[in-house]
């Protein structure tokens, strides 16, 4: 069988970058008993993978309200808001690099907006620098806190 390797990726995981992704997975989580989701991106072109955390907490719940709104979910929807309706939506991702515990490095989204309508990928200076920082005044705001423990 002959095949377009180039249409694999090198790693089950997302590199750093910019991706147009779908939300392939939510799942529910407590951790240190807090509230939490894991939301799994797939990449729609290679295919590689992206796990991130959201935390249900007061303090950090803007970050699920925005990968809401960039999943198009709509504000009459957010009182009664199922986590698991965010499956199958299209949004936009940067990915950056964290190192672990275990010294590795892994992929973490930074930031995520809304897809591109046209679905160019958007340019590395359609997100803020990586080194803003997100205040509640700023309602559009992209980046958290530099204290963000996320």
């Amino acid at each position: 069988m002959r095949a377009n390797l180039n249409n694999y990726s090198d790693s089950r995981f997302l590199e750093p970058g910019v991706y147009d992704c779908f939300i392939y997975e939510v799942k529910d989580k407590t951790i240190n008993d807090k509230n939490a989701i894991d939301v799994i991106f797939k990449d729609q072109k290679m295919g590689g993978t992206c796990k991130e955390t959201f935390f249900m907490t007061r303090e950090a719940g803007w970050r699920i309200k925005k990968l809401a709104r960039a999943a198009g979910i709509g504000e009459d929807e957010f009182e009664n808001f199922d986590t698991n309706d965010l499956c199958g939506h299209e949004i936009t991702i940067k990915v950056d690099s964290k190192t672990g515990k275990d010294g590795k490095n892994y992929p973490t989204v930074i930031d995520f907006s809304s897809i591109k309508k046209d679905h160019q990928q958007p340019k590395q200076d359609d997100f803020p620098p990586k080194d803003s920082a997100w205040t509640p005044e700023d309602d559009n705001s992209q980046r958290s806190s530099t204290n963000d423990p996320f």
